[in-house]
């Protein structure tokens, strides 16, 4: 049985092929300014260093240890079908996502153009590049039911989003470090939150239409009762604003990922 993989793209295989160069750490945060003074036919042929260090290290019989990413792909070369790569919107981010998509092409494994996400490089932006990572992923679900997510690379916070969201989706979820011997499996869930889901349909409707303006807590109070209130402001879906009801950016994405997904087969 085959399967679509959706992957979140790190840093380590940058970070692992500058430390097999200087045989010392480098922060990426060092890489990413080193390939940002870099122009853009540098960067490309930086992606293909990283290509021919993953391959060497295939050939060393070593490639679970070129990058996390491939560290859990590899236990699923031949259940693959199509692969989305998940990357942040930062050079180290296209350069890492455009090697691993060369790699497993030449394996033979059809990869989508890789998917930048916004605003998920600094610290600013950053819960508004979580919303963009939910809805990025929630739209690639709609359309599969035989589909995995690898939630091992990149920043903490998106290993959770895109967990959460094979929650919702049902869609088993697996992690590895690039240090482990053995996966860790989040499976699919036979829990229905869809009914939930529909009992505060219209409240939440009103949420995502209303955008970063909300709504007037005593209307919506009025409207839709104390008892959804207090749910949705207890589970941190809404925060109030000004006496305004107001979905937060993160909660809001999945909010949308959650109805969008209510259409899923």
């Amino acid at each position: 049985m085959s399967y679509v993989h959706i992957v979140t793209v790190g840093a380590s295989l940058a970070i692992n092929y500058e430390k097999n160069r200087s045989n010392r750490q480098v922060p990426p945060s060092k890489i990413e300014e080193k390939l940002s003074q870099m122009h853009e036919a540098e960067r490309n042929q930086y992606s293909k260093d990283l290509v021919k260090y993953i391959n060497e290290k295939e050939s060393r019989g070593e490639l679970t240890e070129a990058s996390a990413e491939l560290n859990a792909l590899s236990r699923y070369m031949n259940e693959i079908s199509l692969t989305y790569l998940i990357h942040t919107d930062t050079n180290i981010g296209r350069c890492c996502a455009k090697a691993i998509k060369e790699y497993l092409t030449g394996k033979g494994i059809q990869v989508a153009e890789p998917i930048e996400v916004k605003d998920l490089h600094s610290p600013e932006t950053f819960q508004r590049g979580l919303a963009n990572l939910i809805r990025e992923v929630s739209e690639i679900l709609t359309h599969y039911k035989k589909i995995r997510i690898c939630a091992t690379g990149g920043y903490k916070p998106e290993v959770a989003m895109t967990s959460v969201l094979g929650f919702i989706a049902r869609v088993p979820v697996y992690y590895i470090h690039e240090s482990f011997k053995e996966e860790i499996h989040l499976p699919a869930l036979p829990i229905d939150w869809k009914y939930e889901i529909k009992r505060y349909g219209k409240a939440i409707n009103t949420l995502i239409t209303t955008g970063e303006k909300g709504i007037d807590k005593n209307e919506f109070i009025e409207k839709y009762g104390r008892e959804t209130y207090q749910e949705l402001k207890n589970n941190w879906l809404i925060e109030e604003k000004e006496n305004r009801c107001v979905a937060t950016e993160i909660s809001r994405a999945i909010l949308e990922a959650m109805l969008r997904l209510l259409r899923r087969k």
